[in-house]
């Protein structure tokens, strides 16, 4: 560093320098603008290397990852028909149960209603015959 008061006045007192005077530029140490890195530059290397991807072809991996993705919305699809279907099944099935359930009481007050039938033609025939 440089002696800011290197002459002398009339007096004989020190005067300042005319460099002193210039205000003083603050700089940074080589040290300290080494471990400063510019964020453009890796955000500008990653969009090179995807421009160079675009040109030169997919990424294999990306390729791969896209393929298992749209495998698995396939099997996605595939389970909800198969889940819609097996509910269409369920309820078919339920609608069977009632319509049987049903004949076999509609069979049964048939039955009910022939046998009093036959059984009041059975006494109107007896009635007939005098047998009662």
């Amino acid at each position: 560093m440089a002696n800011a008061y290197v002459s002398c006045n009339s007096n004989g007192e020190a005067a300042p320098d005319s460099d002193s005077l210039k205000p003083t530029v603050l700089t940074s140490s080589a040290s300290f603008r080494s471990r400063k890195k510019p964020a453009s530059i890796s955000r500008a290397g990653s969009e090179v290397d995807d421009f160079i991807t675009l040109l030169h072809g997919s990424d294999p991996v990306r390729v791969e990852l896209n393929r298992l993705d749209n495998e698995v919305r396939d099997k996605d699809r595939e389970l909800g028909d198969a889940h819609a279907e097996i509910k269409a099944l369920k309820y078919s099935e339920r609608l069977k149960e009632k319509a049987v359930e049903e004949v076999l009481s509609l069979s049964l007050l048939m039955s009910a209603f022939f046998a009093i039938l036959f059984l009041e033609s059975a006494n109107n025939v007896a009635s007939m015959c005098g047998w009662r």
